[in-house]
């Protein structure tokens, strides 16, 4: 299973907002206050598989970045390994 670039830097959003939304009085009866709902739904949309992966690695954020910056880096370096080939 791969985490997309979306899941992940929701996963660290949240991740970092967490501690302030413990104190958020305007926390609905769910838990969320109306500009998380979006992004709440989203989450929502995935399997039960991946939501449950995504919340273990929650709580491990310094490897949430570090995959970040290897997929970033892999993908900076695929473009410039191909850049040279014909587009034909």
């Amino acid at each position: 299973m791969r985490l997309d670039k979306t899941l992940l830097g929701i996963l660290v959003g949240l991740f970092s907002a967490t501690g302030v939304n413990a104190l958020d009085p305007q926390l609905d009866s769910l838990g969320f206050r109306e500009q998380d709902r979006p992004v709440a739904e989203e989450i929502a949309a995935y399997s039960a598989e991946e939501r449950h992966a995504a919340l273990i690695a929650a709580g491990l954020p310094e490897d949430l970045l570090a995959v970040q910056q290897i997929q970033s880096g892999s993908a900076d370096d695929f473009a410039a390994l191909i850049d040279g080939f014909s587009r034909e």
